[in-house]
């Protein structure tokens, strides 16, 4: 970061919080102001009105500034970790994605709140496989779909529309090693997904911290190494033929301007919940 750019972070981190010691100190002030008995009665809800007012409007910006400050450190780390993927996509504040081709198959990441981490790569199985550490979330998934259970590498489960051509894509070479190296080193919820048009890592609840650009690279590149040998694998007897939501999912997210209409709809809500509670206070004090 340039000189300029951590002299910028200091400055916004100073003004956060002051306001927000602001804030608190403008809120107990007018709670020892309204229980005092120099204070008129009549003023009182007056004064609390005021200091509900201060406090709203010092409060958020000092909680937006620190808000922010944490999400671009995020974003400029994430950006570092995926670079090979090309420029990142803002989608909120709290989403973001990648897109580019290796070895002539789309690849796309899209990290979101949680944390969550998805990873897709193009391929054409035209079938549907769910695999993961045995887990909770592993036994609902599979009562859900109504999918039987089918053999798997040590320490995982799967399920599938096709357990012949699952059996197959395990068989294949590196599929086992791969698999392994997703789903059981590392943190949090994970699990694979062979779709009809592409092959799907899932990462949810993880520490950021060890996500660099090799341990991004060592991803894609594991899931690439699925997406070429479920290609490999002769098709499916009961092919499933891809589109719908997760198709859609896969190659476009929802765009900022979503972000902003939801922001602005949660702030006029926060603007009237406050009107509201501030004339229950006036009419209760009369």
């Amino acid at each position: 970061m340039s000189v300029l750019g951590a002299r910028a972070r200091g400055f916004a981190i100073g003004c956060g919080v002051q306001l927000a010691a602001l804030a608190w100190l403008v809120l107990v002030c007018a709670l020892f102001a309204v229980g005092s008995p120099a204070l008129p009665r009549d003023a009182r809800p007056f004064v609390a009105v005021l200091a509900l007012v201060t406090w709203l409007c010092t409060m958020l910006p000092a909680v937006a500034i620190g808000g922010v400050i944490v999400t671009l450190r995020r974003n400029a780390r994430l950006d570092r970790a995926f670079a090979e993927l090309g420029p990142g996509r803002a989608l909120a504040p709290v989403a973001r994605g990648w897109a580019c081709l290796v070895n002539g198959r789309e690849v796309n990441a899209w990290f979101s709140k949680g944390p969550q981490l998805e990873i897709y790569v193009s391929a054409r199985p035209r079938t549907q496989a769910a695999i993961g550490p045995p887990n909770g979330l592993s036994t609902l998934l599979m009562g859900v779909t109504g999918r039987s259970s089918v053999p798997a590498p040590p320490g995982l489960v799967a399920s599938g529309v096709d357990p012949r051509w699952l059996a197959a894509f395990f068989d294949a070479p590196g599929v086992s090693q791969a698999l392994g190296d997703l789903l059981l080193r590392g943190e949090g919820i994970r699990n694979v997904q062979v779709l009809p048009d592409s092959v799907k890592f899932t990462c949810r609840g993880f520490d950021l911290g060890p996500l660099d650009a090799r341990e991004a690279s060592r991803l894609v590149d594991a899931v690439e190494l699925l997406a070429t040998a479920a290609d490999s694998v002769p098709a499916s007897a009961s092919p499933v033929s891809p589109g719908g939501l997760a198709s859609r999912l896969r190659t476009r997210r929802g765009g900022f301007g979503s972000f902003v209409a939801i922001t602005l709809g949660l702030t006029a809500a926060l603007v009237v919940f406050s009107a509201l509670v501030a004339a229950a206070v006036v009419l209760l004090a009369r």
